[in-house]
C-alpha cells in the first residue's frame, strides 16, 4: 500500500506544482489506493466473519527491592495462535533493553541517552516451554524464540516460562523512579518480556522500541502477584484481589465504601502518607494481587508516599494515588478522573473496565497511559491537571479498547484521543485549550516541516507533536464541524468504536467505516490530511448585489480543499449562513453562488468560516465588506 501511495503522491505533487495552471482539483477526488477488502476486513470497514487476532495470557510473580531498584520476575505466558496457519517461531518485546548503553535508541534519542546505564536492560535467567530450554536470539528490544513444535493454526497454544530481572531506570522514559520528601515512587511500564503482535496485515510486529513510537500489544488476561515492602501502597492494572491482606481495617472499609460513592472517599490520608502510617503491622513484605481481563498490557506503581482516594462510577472504581508534594492540586484529581470518564461514556462509548487508576508518578511532567492506569506528572494549574488527566484517561478508548498500531499509525490513537479531549475541555471550561488554536497548529506545522501524518514516528521524531496529536485532532474537528456535521459524524464515529472495540483496526478500516456509516466519499479528505501536507486557502473574492440577489464568488487558492461555510451579515445585525459543498472543486477553482435577498435589511459583510474551524494558509482573504 505504501509504495502505491508514494507513487500517487509523486504524481499529485507534480500536478500541484503547476500552480496557476490549475483548473480544478479533480485528482484529489480519485480513489485512495487502499488494500483490497476481504472476509477478515470488509469493504464496509467492519471486521468480517473470518477476522482473527492472537491472544496472550500472563501469570506473573514479581518482587521489587526499592533499595537496589531491582525487579525480579517469573512469568508464564499462554499464547494462543488464532491465525489460519501455524507459527514455527515467536517474537518477543524486550522494551527494557532500550535503556542499555548499546541500544539502538542510544544513538538516536537524547531523552533515551539520559536514562542509559551499564546495568540496565533485561537479564534473562531462563526461558523454557514444558520444562525444555528454548532457543532464542536477542536483537536489541526484540527476541526471536524458536518453538519446539509449530504452534498449530486456529487455536493452537504454547506455554512459555521466563525468569528475568532488571533495574528500574532513574529517570526512565514513560516509567522509572521519582523521588519525593516522603519516599520514592516506582512507576513500572513496559517492564516485562511480552509476546509481540502478530496480525494479518504485517505479520510479526518486529519494529524495535526506539522511544518515539509507542506500542502495539496483544489482548489477554493478567494474574499478577506484586511483592513489595510492607509500607508501600500499590496501584495496578485490573482489580485488587486481596484487599484484606494488604489494608488495615479502616482503609479496607473506606476502600469498599468508595467503590459505590459518587463523591471522593479518602482511603489513605495525607497524615498517614507523611508519617508512613496506615499500613498493616509487621516487617515482612506483602503481596498485592491484581487480575485484569481483555487488556493489552499491565502497568503498576508502588510507593510508601501515596495518598489514596477514590469514588465509583457506573460500576467502575475511580482511584488516585499521589504523594503529599502533589497537594493542593491533586486533592481534586479523582473528581477530574470521574468527570472525564463520565463525559466519554456519554459522548462515545461506555468505559468497560472495572477500575481506572490515576497515579502521580512522572516527576518530569506529562503523562503516559496503560490499561486501567495512567501515570501523570507535575502540573501548575487546575486546568492543566484536568487536561492531563482527561488526555491520559482518554487513551483507554484509543488504543486500550480500540487497539491500533501505535508504532506505525500514532494518529489513530494520539490524534483521536486529542480530538475527544477537545470536547472534554469544552464541556468543563466552555472553551478548548489554547494549544488547539489554529495559530498554534500553524506554528507546529512549520516546526515539523513537510512531513505527512502517515510518516512513522520513528522516521520523523521531530514531527510527532503535530502529526500524531494536533493535526489529526484538528482533522477530526474539521470532519465533525465542517464536513459531516455533528450528528452524522457522531453516528459514524460511534459505529467505528463499537465495531473495533477489543480488536485491531488499520487505517483503511477507519476510512471505509466512516464513509460507509456517514454516507460520504471522503478520499479527498484522507488524502490531504493523512498522506499529503496540503494547505487549504479559501477566499471570498467578490460580492455584489444585483437584481434583488447577492452574488458571491469564492475561490480555492491552496493545494488542499474544503467545503466553504460562509455567513452573510446584514445592516440590522442579523446573519444568514450557507455552505458551498466541497464537490464543486472537482470542476473549477471558483464558485459563484446567488443568494436571494428578502426584506429591507442590506448585506454588509460576507465571511468564510467565522467559527475558525478550518486551518488555512491565510485568513486575510476570508472577509469582504460590501
Amino acid at each position: 500500500m505504501l509504495n502505491r501511495l508514494i507513487a500517487f503522491t509523486l504524481v499529485t505533487s507534480s500536478l500541484l506544482a503547476q500552480g496557476s495552471e490549475r483548473k480544478n482539483y479533480r485528482e484529489l477526488f480519485e480513489p485512495l489506493p487502499l488494500p483490497g477488502s476481504n472476509e477478515m476486513r470488509l469493504g464496509s470497514g467492519h471486521p468480517g466473519a473470518a477476522y482473527w487476532q492472537q491472544r496472550a495470557d500472563y501469570r506473573m510473580k514479581i518482587n521489587l527491592d526499592p533499595a537496589t531498584r531491582l525487579v525480579r520476575g517469573k512469568e508464564t505466558i499462554k499464547y494462543t495462535n488464532n491465525a489460519q496457519h501455524a507459527l514455527s517461531y515467536l517474537w518477543m518485546s524486550l522494551d527494557q533493553n532500550l535503556f542499555k548503553r548499546d541500544s539502538l535508541a542510544a544513538g538516536l534519542s537524547g531523552r533515551a541517552r539520559r536514562a542509559l546505564g551499564d546495568d540496565l536492560g533485561f537479564k534473562i535467567q531462563s526461558m523454557t516451554s514444558g520444562g525444555q530450554d528454548l532457543e532464542y536470539q536477542v536483537h536489541d528490544t526484540m527476541a526471536r524464540i524458536e518453538c519446539p513444535q509449530p504452534v498449530k493454526a486456529s487455536g493452537g497454544t504454547i506455554e512459555l516460562e521466563i525468569e528475568w530481572t532488571f533495574i528500574v531506570p532513574k529517570p526512565g522514559m514513560r516509567m522509572g523512579v521519582t523521588s519525593h520528601p516522603t519516599g520514592d515512587v516506582f512507576a513500572l511500564s513496559n517492564w516485562f518480556p511480552a509476546i509481540a503482535v502478530y496480525d494479518d496485515v504485517n505479520g510479526w510486529n518486529t519494529l524495535p522500541y526506539l522511544g518515539s513510537g509507542e506500542f502495539y500489544q496483544t489482548f489477554g488476561s493478567y494474574h499478577v502477584d506484586l511483592t513489595v515492602p510492607r509500607d508501600h501502597i500499590v496501584s495496578g492494572t485490573g482489580v485488587l484481589q486481596n484487599p484484606e491482606d494488604v489494608l488495615p481495617a479502616k482503609q479496607l472499609e473506606a476502600w469498599k465504601r468508595s467503590r459505590t460513592s459518587d463523591t471522593t472517599v479518602i482511603i489513605r490520608s495525607e497524615g498517614e502518607a507523611r508519617s508512613g502510617g496506615g499500613r498493616p503491622a509487621g516487617d515482612r513484605p506483602v503481596t498485592w494481587t491484581f487480575k485484569a481481563d481483555d487488556v493489552r498490557s499491565f502497568a503498576w506503581a508502588s510507593s510508601k508516599a501515596f495518598i489514596w482516594d477514590a469514588s465509583g462510577l457506573d460500576g467502575s472504581h475511580m482511584q488516585s494515588f499521589y504523594p503529599p508534594s502533589a497537594l493542593p492540586l491533586w486533592k481534586d484529581a479523582t473528581e477530574m478522573l470521574h468527570s472525564s470518564v463520565a463525559g466519554y461514556n456519554k459522548r462515545w462509548f461506555k468505559y468497560p473496565y472495572p477500575a481506572a487508576n490515576n497515579v502521580n508518578a512522572l516527576g518530569q511532567g506529562g503523562g503516559m497511559e496503560f490499561p486501567m492506569i495512567i501515570f501523570n506528572g507535575r502540573e501548575r494549574s487546575n486546568r492543566g491537571l484536568y487536561f492531563l488527566i482527561a488526555h491520559e484517561i482518554g487513551h483507554q478508548w484509543f488504543p486500550m479498547i480500540v487497539n491500533t498500531d501505535e508504532r506505525r499509525h500514532p494518529w489513530m490513537d494520539e490524534g483521536f484521543n486529542t480530538f475527544i479531549n477537545y470536547y472534554a475541555m469544552l464541556d468543563r471550561f466552555g472553551k478548548p485549550d489554547r494549544q488547539y488554536s489554529l495559530s498554534v497548529l500553524k506554528m507546529m506545522q512549520r516546526m515539523a516541516g513537510n512531513v505527512p501524518v502517515s510518516a512513522p514516528p520513528d522516521h520523523a521524531p521531530g514531527a510527532v507533536g503535530v502529526n500524531a496529536y494536533f493535526k489529526p485532532a484538528r482533522m477530526m474537528i474539521v470532519l465533525r464541524e465542517a464536513v459531516l456535521g455533528p450528528d452524522r459524524f457522531d453516528r459514524a464515529f460511534r459505529a467505528y468504536i463499537n465495531a473495533w472495540a477489543f480488536k485491531q483496526p488499520q487505517p483503511a478500516d477507519f476510512f471505509r467505516l466512516m464513509e460507509d456509516a456517514a454516507g460520504m466519499d471522503l478520499d479527498w479528505f484522507w488524502r490531504s490530511w493523512i498522506y499529503e501536507t496540503h494547505h487549504i486557502d479559501l477566499a471570498v473574492t467578490k460580492a455584489v448585489v444585483r437584481d434583488g440577489s447577492l452574488r458571491i464568488t469564492f475561490e480555492s487558492l491552496g493545494d488542499g480543499v474544503a467545503p466553504v461555510p460562509y455567513a452573510i451579515t446584514f445592516d440590522d445585525g442579523s446573519t444568514r449562513n450557507g455552505v458551498v459543498p466541497v464537490v464543486v472543486w472537482t470542476r473549477s477553482t471558483k464558485k459563484t453562488v446567488t443568494v436571494p435577498l428578502t426584506g429591507a435589511a442590506k448585506p454588509v459583510k460576507v465571511e468564510i468560516d467565522a467559527s475558525k474551524v478550518i486551518p488555512e494558509k491565510t485568513r486575510s482573504n476570508n472577509v469582504i465588506d460590501l
